[in-house]
C-alpha cells in the first residue's frame, strides 16, 4: 500500500527470492530499496547473488556486510548470518548463529519457521541448536 515503504519492500524482495524471481528481486533491490540502509541493500545482494548463483557478486556483496562489523549495531548478526547463509557460508552462518544462541537473541524465535534458515537446515550442527533452544518437536 505504500510503495516507499523499505520494509514493505524487503518483504517484496524476500518473497521473489523464495520463488526464485532473481530479476524481480534485484529490480527491487536497485529501485527505491537503493535508497534504503546500506548495510541492508548489500545483505539483499549478498542473498539475491548467492541464490542466483552469481558467486563473484555474492562475494563482494558478503564483504561490504562484512565491513559493517566494526560498527555497533543491534542488527548486525542477523545481516551477516543472512549474507553467509545465502552464500553457502555454512561454518560462518552457524558461528552467529551459536553467538546468537549465547547472548539470548531474538533473532532465534524463528528457527524452525523462518525460510532464511532453510540452508542450514540438514545439518546436524543446526540441529543440535534447534534442540538447544526448544524447537526440534
Amino acid at each position: 500500500m505504500d510503495p516507499s515503504s523499505n520494509h514493505a519492500r524487503s518483504f517484496l524482495i524476500y518473497s521473489y527470492l523464495q520463488l526464485g524471481k532473481f530479476s524481480q528481486a534485484q529490480d527491487e533491490i536497485e529501485g527505491g530499496y537503493g535508497s534504503s540502509d546500506p548495510l541492508w541493500v548489500w545483505v539483499a545482494r549478498a542473498q539475491l547473488y548467492g541464490r542466483w548463483g552469481r558467486t563473484a557478486e555474492a562475494e563482494k556483496a558478503v564483504a561490504q556486510v562484512e565491513s559493517y562489523a566494526s560498527q555497533s549495531r543491534a542488527d548486525l548478526p542477523e545481516a551477516l548470518f543472512r549474507a553467509y547463509a545465502a552464500t553457502g557460508r555454512k561454518d560462518q552462518a552457524l558461528a552467529v548463529l551459536e553467538k546468537a544462541y549465547s547472548e539470548h537473541s531474538n533473532m532465534l524465535a524463528s528457527l524452525k519457521v523462518d525460510p532464511m534458515f532453510d540452508p542450514l537446515r540438514g545439518d546436524p550442527r543446526f540441529q543440535d541448536l534447534l534442540r538447544r533452544v526448544g524447537l526440534s518437536q
